[in-house]
């Protein structure tokens, strides 16, 4: 059982009787851009000083609205694909004379139809060394990580997937240039085209990949390989698959400190260990991981320096402060005060002050669990953060929201006929229960104007949750689509599991044949013809 991808026919993450499995993305790049050299004719590029021929066909595309398709010139070099000018950062160059470059891209997955062969044998493995061997020999998980636990008691980690097979000394001797950083999930890496040698073919050998079984616990949260466990550090690969040294993000952190207050018990959530009932509540706690490392330097400031300037006006900052102080440091739906850490927070990001610099102590690989830690002292930062309080206390004035807001009451799902509370907020803030609408990503004003409520197909975030349990008792698992079976209202499925997040609520998954014949709501109808 578990979930799967639109059009895809088996469980993309899920769990058997003997395994369950989970993806996060990997910070692998997937594909890279040929920078080809381009010699008076911009339809010819030189490769090892060879001249060749960009090809080209025109595409019949219909749009809507439209009565006739529209004929769109397509280009390759060779199988590769040329990156448009009008849809991306490169191109050809406007002049005429001066043809210079064309950005061909290469894709690790352009020709992966492994991926079903793949998950087909993943949900066969009785246990993760059979899953393991599985991943190894097929190599067909198209973007993501994989962890996964089984019923004897060991776990996996790993990042056996498509990569592209680029070196180290391949980055080193080929690439030209980068736009964002090629250690992210979906980032750019920019060789010479101009040489056959940085054509890289086919995928990396998965020796030279990052896995690690293990018998206590791994974990990952959209960050780098590298820190599956506190006690291990998985190094040596190509940059390719991400950047090592790399201090983990504060969401990251927060699943390690999680981790490690659940097996000690510190959390108070019960006897030390997991259980579905203490996962669930690990999960639903919504700690915010900044709110905790911050708020008593920014309030200890604050006191003293009770003013903002927003808009070239001094602005009082009592009341931001005094509900960032009663704050319980969490996003559930009735914490009170997230929503003044939540603006703060995007304003310095509009004021494009790095959130590294909120810090005394930076972040670091080697110590995640105590750093960053400490309120930085540089005055420029604190006058920067008391700026930001008050652009948040001048807008909540303008729009008659209280400091002391609830959570749920501006962190919400809005339709027509309801309104559904939701509790966590944005990874950025180290928050794991992550969920948040795409329209409030970038700016304060974007976050601003979800205050009302958010539209339901823009959610963004935890996608698929579940916690699955092997033991005595056979297999148990509760989880939920936070975003819904279905976002189209004529659907019977539409918004169901908005609601269960809504009130912090799993179902069970049926998984017997009694649990299932329970559960069945239809059935199959059969047609003689």
């Amino acid at each position: 059982m578990g979930v799967t991808l639109g059009g895809f026919p088996i469980p993309f993450s899920g769990f058997t009787k003997d395994i369950a499995w989970g993806l996060t993305f990997s910070a692998a790049a997937r594909w890279s851009l040929a920078d080809l050299k381009l010699e008076g004719n911009p339809l010819s590029y030189k490769v090892d000083g060879e001249t060749k021929t960009i090809t080209s066909e025109v595409l019949s595309i219909p749009v809507l609205g439209e009565t006739k398709p529209r004929q769109v010139p397509f280009y390759r070099a060779g199988e590769d694909p040329i990156i448009d000018a009008d849809s991306f950062f490169f191109g050809w160059y406007d002049d005429p004379n001066n043809p210079g470059r064309a950005y061909a891209a290469h894709d690790v997955n352009a020709d992966n139809t492994r991926i079903v062969e793949q998950f087909l044998r993943v949900a066969q493995a009785k246990d993760v060394h059979e899953l393991q061997h599985e991943l190894e020999e097929i190599q067909g998980v198209p973007w993501s990580y994989v962890l996964a636990s089984d019923s004897q008691g060991e776990v996996y980690f790993g990042d056996v997937s498509a990569v592209p097979n680029i070196s180290t000394a391949d980055i080193g001797n080929c690439v030209v240039s980068a736009v964002g950083a090629f250690h992210l999930p979906h980032g750019i890496i920019v060789l010479d085209g101009t040489r056959h040698q940085c054509n890289w073919t086919g995928l990396m050998p998965v020796a030279d990949l990052p896995q690690t079984v293990r018998s206590d616990y791994v974990a990952n949260s959209n960050n780098t390989y590298e820190r599956p466990n506190l006690e291990q550090r998985l190094t040596g690969f190509s940059p390719i698959l991400g950047n090592e040294g790399e201090a983990l993000d504060l969401r990251a952190s927060l699943g390690l400190q999680m981790v490690t207050d659940r097996l000690n018990g510190s959390d108070k959530l019960g006897k030390p260990g997991f259980s579905l009932k203490s996962a669930k509540k690990v999960f639903f706690k919504s700690r915010n991981h900044a709110g905790e490392l911050l708020v008593d330097g920014i309030v200890k400031d604050c006191s003293m320096t009770p003013t903002g300037e927003y808009e070239e006006k001094q602005v009082n900052l009592k009341r931001v402060c005094r509900a960032l102080k009663k704050w319980n440091r969490r996003n559930n739906t009735r914490s009170r005060g997230a929503a003044v850490f939540r603006g703060m927070w995007q304003a310095l990001s509009d004021a494009q002050i790095a959130k590294d610099n909120l810090f005394l102590v930076p972040a670091s690989i080697e110590d995640p669990l105590n750093t960053p830690s400490g309120y930085t002292t540089d005055p420029v930062i604190r006058t920067a953060v008391r700026n930001a309080l008050a652009r948040v206390a001048a807008t909540f004035k303008s729009k008659g929201i209280s400091p002391r807001v609830r959570w749920g009451k501006v962190h919400k799902v809005k339709t027509p006929s309801r309104t559904y509370p939701m509790s966590g907020g944005f990874s950025t803030e180290g928050i794991f229960d992550s969920i948040v609408s795409s329209d409030a990503f970038y700016t304060f004003d974007g976050w601003v104007n979800t205050l009302d409520g958010n539209k339901p197909e823009t959610l963004y975030g935890a996608s698929y949750l579940h916690a699955v349990s092997h033991g005595s008792k056979g297999v148990r698992a509760v989880g939920v689509l936070p975003y819904s079976q279905a976002t189209e209202p004529s659907s019977p499925w539409y918004l169901d599991q908005v609601k269960s997040w809504s009130k912090n609520r799993w179902f069970k998954f049926p998984f017997s044949e009694k649990q299932i014949r329970r559960d069945l709501q239809s059935k199959e109808k059969r047609f003689s013809m």
